[in-house]
This record gives structure tokens, C-alpha cells and sequence, in this order.
């Protein structure tokens, strides 16, 4: 255990600290509580970010990944991670030292909270998703649509989520959205802690001249949870000439990969499979359509850039958007939505470029240190530490 003014905490997550949405939504906490100059250990996949005066793990379940790929598991994403998680979480609980506090990713901590727990530590479920029941009732009706029968959630995956619940001292989350969901699915509001996630001003702004192309862009893993079919289709319908639509992600889904090929054949658009940083400042408006996303930090990262955005109200960076003025929250599982408000800022390039202005600056206020002063404050009261 550390000492009560130097506490020790340590984070868990089955990805690379830093990468995608869940290692860089869990690296804002980590910068956080080496800011406050507490005893930091990550238990992490390889890879990634390994900031100053962190102590890391690894978990490599890779050969995992590539074991259950050769099984009928890799049909269903439910499965697939149940037991890629369940791998982490029991690879993690071994690994676990003593500490002040825990930190888990929600869906992959519950041996490890447990363990933590039983030891004395107090401890913070991650939730980067609604309510996985809710989220599961969701999906139901997306897949259905979209005719996939490759699950996201299953009746496991939503058992194993609930038990986290229960065990966790605290329930951490991003956004009003996830937050309303837990309270709505009977957690009580005492146990959960909402602090929006944060973000770096870039030093290169998108430009927005109004004889420049118009760029559409979507960044993200292409899955029915993200909702990109409902943007191919209202692309379709708009038909914009001298516009460009951009996709930056790939697919491990047959479903998914059946609808990109299906409008590929109707429609032109650019997949882009680079994993490297964004270049925001080189597109006009950022879409982020999904059926439901806990945050979604390039919603912010696009804003810091000076773009507008277009988010779902399922999307929880949309409490970062004022509507109308750095972006537009519309209903999910919407083409014409979609279409009508791409449109507006086609149409009207004065708009377009005042709403990224006003996005810039909107982003400004969702900074580190406005993070780390909740985030710490919020452990400091849980562990007791001063």
C-alpha cells in the first residue's frame, strides 16, 4: 500500500494504454494520478503510451486472438470478448499489487476487482458504455436491421458487466448519457462519478476556405455500433458533387464488410486503414453517427482541430457540443438527419467556418487540468487520502 499522501493505484484495461478509445480514455486518468504524484502501475496490453514514472505489466492475449479466430468464436464479437476479456482480467488479478485503489476497464476487471477488493483496496469501475443491458437492447434492434446475426452483447456478457457493477466501489463514466443509464438501471447516484474526457489544442487548425473540397469525416472501428451504414446511406442520398466522404477504420465484421462492399458498388467514398494520428485540419466536418458511444474522444479532438461536428444523441461527447453552434446533435439510426444537416454546412460555407471557430474554443474548456482537478478530487474522497 502507499502512504495516505502518496497513495498507489493501479489501472487495468486489455488494450495499449493510449490507443483507441478505451486506452486513451484510460490514459487521461493515469496522466492524472501521476500529475498528482501518486504510485502508478498500468497493467495494459503491449504497446502504446508508457508516460514517465508509470510502472507497467503486460498481458499479451495475441496468440489468443489468433487461437479463437480458427474457432466458430470468431462469429460472434459477444463471445470473442468474453473470453479475450476474461483472459486479461484473470492474467491481471495475478498480476495485481497491493494498492490504495483500483481502476478496471468495465467488461474485464471483475476477478480483479474482486482480488483488490478482498485486499483492502477500493475500487473504480471504467464504464466506457452505457449500461451493457441497455446497450445490449440496442444492438438487438440494430443487428436485426442491419441482418447480422453476430452479436455484441450476449446474455454472459451483460451477466459478467452486472456483476462489475455490484463489486465496484465507485462507477466511473464520461458522460451525462452513460451516467443517466446507470442511474436508470437502479445504481444508485452516490456510486457513480461523471467527468467528460480531455483534450490538446493542436497547433494546425483546419482552415475551412469556402472554395476548398468538401471532406466528410468518420473515424472509427466499423461496427453496427457505430452506426457508419445510416452515413453511407445518407451520402447516397445527398449525391453532392465536388464532396468527398472519408472513412478511417477497418473491419473485422463479415456483416459489416457485406454493407461497405454493397454501397461500394453504389456510391463513392475512401476507407482508409492508417492507425496513426488523424489529420483533422484536412477535412471540413466530422460525423460520428453511432447507435450509442459512451464518449468518443475524436468528437473533441475534431473540435480542437476546428471542425464542426455531427453526433448522434447517443453519443456521449455530445455534452461537449452546443447545438447549432460548434455542431448539431441529431437522433440516431437517421439518414435523412444525417443528409439534412451535411447539407447546411455544404450549403453555407460562412456557417461552416464560424461553427469550427466556435468548435475550437468549445474544445478549449474540456483541457487536462480541468480533468485532473475532478479526477483527483473524486479518488481523493473515495480512498480517504488528503
Amino acid at each position: 500500500m502507499g502512504t495516505a499522501s502518496r497513495p498507489r493505484i493501479v489501472f487495468s484495461l486489455p488494450a495499449a494504454l493510449g490507443v483507441g478509445g478505451m486506452g486513451r480514455g484510460m490514459f487521461c486518468s493515469v496522466r492524472a494520478a501521476l500529475e498528482a504524484g501518486w504510485e502508478t502501475h498500468v497493467i495494459s496490453a503491449p504497446g502504446g503510451v508508457r508516460p514517465d514514472g508509470a510502472q507497467f505489466s503486460t498481458v499479451d492475449v495475441s496468440r489468443w486472438v489468433r487461437a479463437a479466430n480458427l474457432t466458430p468464436a470468431r462469429f460472434s464479437p459477444a463471445w470473442l470478448r468474453l473470453v479475450l476479456n476474461g483472459l486479461h482480467d484473470r492474467s491481471a488479478k495475478h498480476k495485481l499489487a497491493a494498492c490504495d485503489l483500483f481502476q478496471g476497464a468495465a467488461g474485464a476487471s471483475l476477478h480483479t476487482i474482486r482480488a483488490a477488493g478482498n485486499a483492502g483496496a477500493k475500487c473504480v469501475l471504467e464504464c466506457m458504455t452505457i449500461h451493457a443491458r441497455q446497450l445490449d437492447r440496442l444492438m438487438r434492434i440494430e443487428e436485426a436491421a442491419a441482418g447480422s446475426s453476430a452479436h455484441f452483447h450476449n446474455s454472459q456478457t451483460v451477466t459478467r458487466s452486472e456483476k462489475e457493477y455490484r463489486r465496484a466501489d465507485l462507477l466511473y463514466c464520461n458522460s451525462s448519457l452513460t451516467q443517466r443509464s446507470l442511474e436508470e438501471q437502479g445504481i444508485d447516484r452516490s456510486r457513480v462519478f461523471e467527468a467528460p474526457l480531455a483534450v490538446s489544442l493542436p497547433a494546425e487548425a483546419a482552415k475551412l476556405a469556402k472554395d476548398a473540397r468538401f471532406r466528410v469525416l468518420f473515424v472509427g472501428y466499423l461496427t453496427l455500433i457505430k452506426g457508419f451504414r445510416h452515413l453511407l446511406a445518407a451520402w447516397e442520398r445527398l449525391g453532392l458533387p465536388d464532396a468527398e466522404l472519408y472513412l478511417r477504420g477497418g473491419t473485422g465484421d463479415r456483416a459489416c464488410r457485406r454493407i461497405l462492399e454493397d454501397f461500394r458498388r453504389r456510391i463513392g467514398f475512401i476507407q482508409d486503414l492508417e492507425r496513426g494520428p488523424v489529420p483533422y485540419h484536412e477535412f471540413s466536418v466530422l460525423v460520428l453517427p453511432s447507435i450509442s458511444e459512451g464518449f468518443g474522444l475524436v468528437v473533441l479532438e475534431a473540435m480542437a482541430a476546428g471542425l464542426p461536428v455531427i453526433v448522434t444523441e447517443n453519443v456521449g461527447a455530445g455534452d461537449c457540443v452546443r447545438k447549432g453552434t460548434d455542431g448539431f446533435v441529431i437522433p440516431p439510426a437517421n439518414p435523412d438527419a444525417l443528409a439534412e444537416h451535411i447539407e447546411v454546412l455544404y450549403r453555407d460555407r460562412n456557417r461552416l467556418a464560424e461553427m469550427g471557430q466556435a468548435a475550437r474554443a468549445r474544445a478549449a474548456e474540456f483541457s487536462h487540468e480541468a480533468f485532473s482537478k475532478r479526477y483527483i478530487a473524486a479518488v481523493r474522497r473515495l480512498i480517504g487520502a488528503g
